[in-house]
């Protein structure tokens, strides 16, 4: 899974685009903050996030952002439902690294698979665990994205602050794949008595996001096929790929169904 040194995981997920999305069609990017994947005026796309684009501003500066880097937000996701008030008519969505964060993980495709067109795909970047600081984090169970979905959860919940915080490792995606550095080698940042002082302090922050799910490659599939044998998505993985060295992040387009589903 080597690739050559000129592309850069940036050019990586352009070039997987390009290559699965009707990119000239009507586009919806999630979360693109100060990054969208395609410059503003490269494609008929729009943005959608948590927060308004003022909101972003504000927290781009206290963050040391450029301000005027942030993509306009179109979409403001304040409803778990978004796509009630979402347009229709979305020929393919982009989301780069914002899965891990979502709550409930099968609301937030059920409301995509909504807003696409049939045949439409959703694009995702998302970051594998394994070359992560979520490196001994154990994968989220499809019994744990269930429950958050029955259950209707849509905030992250105390337990993902605190194991973002308490479980975190200072990782380099390089090293990992070198064989530098092993999760057993990695000692904690935080004891549990700090890690709770600060989730405690950051879970009741406005703007406070965390990785509700952790994700390999091959979980993420298996969950996917499985919220498929159960009937809560339609989706079909067009394509998939694992992580290139020396990265951190895995690729997958879903196809929604020709014949809407």
């Amino acid at each position: 899974m080597v690739i050559p040194p000129r592309l850069s995981n940036a050019a990586i997920r352009q070039k997987y685009a390009t290559e699965n999305l009707n990119l000239s069609g009507k586009g919806l990017e999630f979360g693109a903050y100060d990054r969208p994947m395609f410059g503003l005026n490269e494609l008929n796309i729009q943005f959608a996030d948590y927060y308004s684009t003022e909101e972003l501003r504000d927290f781009a500066a206290r963050d040391g952002a450029n301000p005027a880097t942030i993509a306009p937000v179109s979409h403001i996701m304040k409803k778990a439902d978004f796509a009630e008030d979402f347009p229709k008519n979305f020929d393919f969505i982009i989301a780069s690294h914002v899965i891990e964060h979502v709550a409930d993980t099968v609301g937030w495709l059920q409301n995509m698979h909504k807003v696409l067109v049939p045949g439409g795909c959703a694009y995702f970047v998302i970051p594998d665990k394994r070359y992560t600081f979520d490196i001994v984090r154990p994968p989220s169970t499809l019994g744990q994205i269930l429950e958050r979905h029955i259950y209707k959860q849509n905030t992250p919940g105390f337990a993902a602050a605190f194991d973002t915080v308490y479980l975190f490792r200072g990782v380099e995606s390089p090293k990992v794949w070198s064989g530098e550095i092993e999760p057993r080698m990695l000692t904690p940042r935080f004891d549990a008595k700090k890690a709770f002082e600060i989730a405690s302090d950051y879970y009741h922050r406005k703007d406070a996001s965390v990785h509700t799910h952790v994700f390999t490659f091959h979980t993420f599939l298996r969950i996917i096929e499985e919220l498929r044998n159960i009937g809560l998505i339609s989706f079909e993985v067009l394509t998939a790929h694992d992580v290139y060295e020396p990265y951190n992040e895995f690729y997958v387009v879903l196809k929604k169904p020709e014949i809407a589903g």
